[in-house]
């Protein structure tokens, strides 16, 4: 009985720091290559450390003000994703656009990825990942039916509509606007969770 309790407790560790980590994820991504490496650092652990374990104890926590006023969000959609991309656009505005980004006119350039090949990979990561992070988080509120065929529908439906606008901007599918795409889907299943 004593170790199925510490196994369930290392459980809901592992699982609360993979949360702190998708949600800090953003702001690494929004300023990493235009910021040096520990003010980076300092920011993602303030968010990670701070503002993450305040907003998750706001909404999931019995205790939590939203909580006791009836919000609710499974999978995390308000807690990590909302937060985590409130912080990086606020890194992305303090930071600046990245060099090269804009002309002198005001036009913008595409910044082409600089592997496809691991951005593939990557994806293809958060895909699979993202089944046990979504089911995880239902189990603990009570299961969720189709959920799983859920998620497997709204990432192919937002791959589908990358594709199609990529298709009609710029006459060709383009695989990095398909990966946005595919992976703005995985973010919105999580407000319907």
């Amino acid at each position: 009985l004593i170790l199925d309790a510490q196994r369930q407790a290392t459980a809901t560790t592992f699982m609360q720091l993979v949360l702190v980590l998708i949600a800090t994820a953003p702001l690494a991504g929004a300023i990493g290559e235009r910021c040096r490496f520990f003010p980076m650092l300092l920011l993602s652990l303030v968010m990670g450390g701070f503002l993450v374990p305040l907003v998750a104890h706001w909404v999931w926590s019995d205790h939590g003000w939203l909580h006791r006023i009836g919000f609710f969000d499974v999978a995390g959609a308000s807690v990590l994703h909302v937060s985590g991309g409130m912080a990086a656009a606020v890194g992305a505005i303090v930071a600046g656009p990245r060099s090269g980004k804009y002309n002198r006119e005001g036009s913008s350039n595409l910044i082409p990825g600089h592997n496809a090949a691991m951005a593939s990979v990557g994806v293809m990561l958060i895909l699979v990942g993202w089944f046990p992070y979504v089911l995880g988080a239902g189990s603990l509120h009570g299961g969720m039916s189709g959920a799983a065929m859920n998620i497997m529908l709204s990432a192919s439906a937002g791959a589908l509509v990358a594709v199609l606008i990529s298709h009609a901007r710029y006459g060709k599918p383009d695989a990095m606007l398909t990966y946005s795409g595919l992976l703005g889907g995985l973010v919105a299943i999580c407000a319907a969770g």
